[in-house]
């Protein structure tokens, strides 16, 4: 009832429910419980309203029959995470913590997102070894904020290390590039090697091909020998013939136009030299420009 009132924006009728079962508790035995209060606070968080989720909280807390958990928690963790008070997250946990109640994989989350927002790359890595250490096996949504920061920071050996992790973990990185789309994170060279060779590296040829078409097409990047080849591998042992030979067509051209547009400004540059000056030079330019790197 409590999700139902959430839903259609009728708190007050979710407070009301939960001031029922009070009154009725000794003659019916219906007693709120931690579920009823975790659930109207996430009908609070949900709509953002602040307030009202401390104050279920603090009610929650008078009743010597409910015991807060890690719901509870995360429920005041993610309030503060969105309006980015890092302290107060930081607050709740450390409550969490004098209360020895266990943190779970969400609270971690919410951790490593907010040392994140704060660009604080290290915390969030320490946070996550510490989840690890005790037993908390991380997803994707523990990576993808640290993933963020590496891309943005340009550090190809960072992202490198983690996505080892990521794959000794058996972590799949099913979302990573949309919640970088969402965050506005602009990918360059770097940012596509690593995505491509995460997806190359896990067998997700398709993923592989979609990210190296998006590189090549719509952000007019020029990929490595060793993407390229990197992704046909993938191609060929995923039967995929068709789409490998049309990559191929596909980098050709680009190839050809490319040398064509070049060989055409090698002729220009040349003729304002002498017979042997020229052939020099040209010799020269074409053999370092015509390069596929």
């Amino acid at each position: 009832m409590i999700d139902v009132c959430g839903k259609v924006r009728q708190f007050d009728v979710a407070w009301e429910s939960i001031d029922m079962m009070r009154v009725i508790v000794i003659d019916e035995g219906i007693t709120p419980n931690s579920i009823t209060y975790n659930n109207l606070m996430r009908v609070h968080v949900n709509a953002g309203r602040t307030e009202k989720v401390l104050q279920v909280y603090n009610q929650m807390k008078r009743l010597n029959w409910i015991t807060p958990n890690s719901i509870t928690y995360n429920n005041l963790m993610r309030v503060h995470v969105n309006a980015g008070r890092t302290e107060k997250v930081l607050q709740v946990y450390n409550q969490m913590k004098r209360l020895n109640c266990e943190p779970d994989l969400i609270t971690y989350n919410f951790l490593i997102e907010t040392h994140c927002k704060d660009e604080n790359r290290d915390d969030a890595v320490k946070v996550l070894n510490s989840m690890i250490k005790k037993g908390c096996e991380p997803n994707a949504n523990t990576f993808n904020p640290i993933f963020r920061e590496i891309f943005k920071a340009r550090d190809v050996n960072a992202a490198h290390r983690l996505f080892g992790r990521m794959k000794a973990l058996k972590c799949q990185p099913n979302t990573l590039k949309e919640e970088m789309d969402e965050n506005e994170v602009e990918l360059n060279v770097n940012s596509y090697r690593i995505l491509i060779g995460m997806y190359c590296a896990l067998g997700h040829w398709n993923n592989a091909y979609k990210f190296f078409r998006e590189m090549i097409e719509d952000k007019c990047l020029k990929p490595s020998n060793g993407d390229y080849d990197m992704v046909l591998g993938q191609l060929r042992k995923a039967g995929q013939i068709k789409k490998h030979e049309e990559l191929v067509e596909k980098m050709e051209r680009r190839f050809v136009t490319e040398v064509q547009f070049q060989w055409a400004g090698v002729q220009g540059f040349s003729e304002r030299f002498s017979e042997k000056g020229s052939r020099g030079s040209v010799n020269g330019m074409f053999g370092f420009r015509v390069v596929f790197q």
